[in-house]
């Protein structure tokens, strides 16, 4: 995914929180297909690349490097972007916080997770 991205984490730093999701274990298959379910994409067109933000789904390496820069900018401006309403994305978030608290305590995460942080570090507020 980082090749379909435009600089923009190095444009915004802290601004900006950008997580991938890993499409290979059985927690980022589940949360791949509530995306596609929650944006009505028929099976036949999922795929990787793509992107949410917010309320908006970005498919493919021409899409989000064309639009995601604007919608970032835009939705900076506004004050932020939250995070869209997706079926099991609360979870997953609340997971990744922890393991990254039990790093910084020097805790090692037990196994992989559904997400990879691309960019800057994951805040979650």
């Amino acid at each position: 995914m980082d090749e379909h991205l435009p600089p923009l984490p190095d444009k915004y730093g802290g601004q900006l929180v950008i997580i991938g999701i890993n499409t290979l274990i059985p927690d980022g298959q589940r949360l791949f297909r509530a995306v596609m379910a929650h944006f009505r994409v028929p099976q036949e067109e999922w795929g990787v690349p793509a992107l949410v933000i917010g309320e908006i789904l970005l498919k493919g390496g021409l899409e989000i490097p064309r639009e995601l820069p604007g919608l970032v900018e835009a939705g900076i401006a506004r004050g932020g972007i939250g995070w869209p309403a997706l079926a099991g994305l609360k979870d997953v978030l609340e997971a990744k916080e922890a393991a990254a608290r039990a790093r910084r305590g020097g805790v090692q995460e037990g196994r992989k997770g559904p997400l990879r942080e691309l960019g800057r570090p994951l805040r979650v507020k």
